[in-house]
């Protein structure tokens, strides 16, 4: 089951990041059930923005896709 809700919002994809960011900071590359479990968090929190945030079509001749510039 997963721990966090998918974001509604771009206020909500931002703590989203803000979360994996505080997340990715705590792997140390050992292999251990702590280390996995923060890895898992990271991939679900990935999955959520993903779901939300335009991606740069395989085709497109910008280097950013739906950012704002």
């Amino acid at each position: 089951m997963n721990k966090y809700s998918k974001p509604q919002n771009q206020q909500d994809v931002e703590a989203l990041k803000w979360k994996m960011s505080h997340l990715e900071n705590q792997l140390t590359g050992e292999m251990d059930d702590y280390q996995f479990e923060i890895r898992q968090e990271i991939y679900e929190i990935k999955q959520l923005i993903g779901k939300v945030e335009p991606q740069k079509p395989e085709d497109s001749n910008f280097e950013c896709f739906g950012c704002g510039s």
